[in-house]
């Protein structure tokens, strides 16, 4: 079994750099769920609003001034709501940015990919190939999600998803937020992203650690720029848990013929 072969979308793979937070995944087995906003992509967490027209109205406006002012948006200051609605560009940037920073503390998001030798990801996501990547069996990440807040998806790559939004007196809100961080530009259909997606109950650090089965971990590569020292750390760290995985290298093709190839044997010279 090949566990860098992923014909049937079995396996997960994660790209990471050697540091901290990547020792701390293979101690624990866990995953940090980032803020949209801090990860690569600008447009991370952007949406369309589908039914724009229906909600531009002053009674919408009201729920959002009020919700609004409690943020202390400096557009606001001193503008009154007919300003406000008046303004139709002041009125999108505002309620995107009300809209942004719920967003921003209501979700968090880990990355996996489909595919373990794309030559730019090992360079993004790796450290330009110090780095490895964690080989994970996807069916056991499914079956450990028992929280509906949380979910596992393929992103997809035909732009920003297109969402409705809904109100009350008192709030503003998604009529169907299934779609959100789910969908990107073209751009970056190369990345064949699968997104771990955390909605609600992050108000604190550790609300955006999530566990995952010690079991779902399957193997590991190492990048064909990674040290010695830093193989042998994360060797230990398998060793001292008694974890049965599989160990592969990333080396370069001498051939030329493929950017990257995945190996079983170390590399002669490193």
């Amino acid at each position: 079994m090949n566990l860098t072969e992923n014909i049937e979308g079995k396996y997960l793979y994660k790209y990471l750099p050697f540091n901290l937070y990547s020792i701390q995944n293979l101690l624990h087995h866990e995953f940090w769920l980032s803020q949209p906003d801090l990860l690569n992509d600008p447009f991370e967490g952007d949406f369309i609003i589908e039914n724009f027209d229906e909600i531009y109205s002053k009674k919408f406006l009201e729920v959002l001034f009020n919700l609004s002012e409690s943020i202390k948006y400096s557009s606001y200051v001193n503008k009154s709501l007919e300003e406000i609605f008046d303004n139709r560009n002041l009125f999108t940037i505002r309620l995107f940015e009300f809209l942004s920073d719920y967003i921003y503390k209501n979700y968090g998001t880990t990355s996996f990919s489909k595919n373990c030798t794309s030559l730019k990801m090992w360079s993004h996501y790796s450290d330009s190939h110090k780095g490895f990547v964690i080989i994970y069996d996807r069916k056991k990440i499914e079956e450990s999600i028992g929280n509906e807040n949380l979910k596992l998806v393929d992103v997809t790559y035909k732009g920003l998803p297109k969402l409705e939004l809904d109100f009350n007196s008192k709030k503003i809100f998604f009529k169907d937020d299934r779609l959100l961080l789910t969908g990107k530009f073209n751009e970056w259909s190369s990345e064949e992203e699968v997104r771990l997606i955390k909605k609600v109950g992050l108000e604190s650090t550790r609300d955006r650690i999530q566990e995952y089965p010690l079991d779902s971990r399957l193997g590991i590569i190492y990048g064909y720029r990674m040290t010695d020292e830093n193989i042998r750390t994360i060797d230990q760290i398998i060793f001292s848990k008694e974890l049965k995985i599989e160990h592969y290298y990333a080396i370069k093709n001498i051939e030329r013929n493929k950017m990257l190839l995945i190996t079983t044997l170390p590399p002669f010279e490193r």
